[in-house]
């Protein structure tokens, strides 16, 4: 129990290393699955300290299944993608930096989250333009005019989705104009 206890201590030392690291940066997968997967492993180690407790030390097994498959789940039923671009959104509106090439290289889970921010009237002009940059991207990724059409086959409910977003916003980014001549691919906003 002792020592369960001192690595209970290290996870919470951790968390906190990374949380210090998404309040510095901002979201990124490499920040959230491993400060998910940090609740799920204290929350076993709990477990672990009861079981020792209660003298059933045989169920270890079956708490740490049921750790894995919660941790697996949680990121099944948690728009990874959406929770980036609502959590960095925020913080840009707050005055931090926007890192437009990362939310631009998420996947289509995330442009539904993109849009309801770009129809935000809350979201100040610089921020806006920002979103509307990564959008852009996406809606040139969509066109892919250096890729052949995808045919039925593809398909899939992200793509449908981010297809059925992206048309809300479509006159919104007549704008923003593509530089893809020269690597890497540019966005010039409306403002420059």
């Amino acid at each position: 129990v002792g020592l369960v206890s001192l690595v209970i201590v290290i996870l919470i030392s951790a968390y906190q290393r990374i949380s210090l690291g998404i309040a510095w940066h901002g979201f990124s997968r490499l920040r959230l699955y491993p400060r998910t997967f940090l609740i799920w492993l204290g929350l076993l180690f709990i477990t672990v300290v009861l079981l020792e407790v209660i003298q059933r030390e045989r169920y270890f097994a079956f708490a740490a299944v049921l750790a894995s498959v919660g941790f697996a789940t949680s990121l099944v039923l948690f728009n990874v993608d959406a929770a980036i671009i609502r959590h960095n959104v925020y913080r840009a509106w707050h005055g931090r930096n926007l890192n437009i090439p990362h939310l631009a290289s998420l996947s289509t889970d995330a442009i539904p989250a993109l849009v309801d921010e770009f129809l935000s009237s809350d979201l100040p002009p610089f921020t806006r333009e920002g979103v509307g940059a990564i959008l852009s991207c996406y809606r040139y990724s969509e066109l892919r005019p250096h890729m052949p059409e995808d045919d039925w086959r593809s398909f899939n409910l992200s793509k449908w989705q981010a297809h059925q977003a992206l048309d809300k916003v479509r006159p919104y980014l007549a704008g923003y104009i593509m530089r893809y001549k020269n690597w890497p691919v540019r966005v010039r906003t409306p403002n420059g």
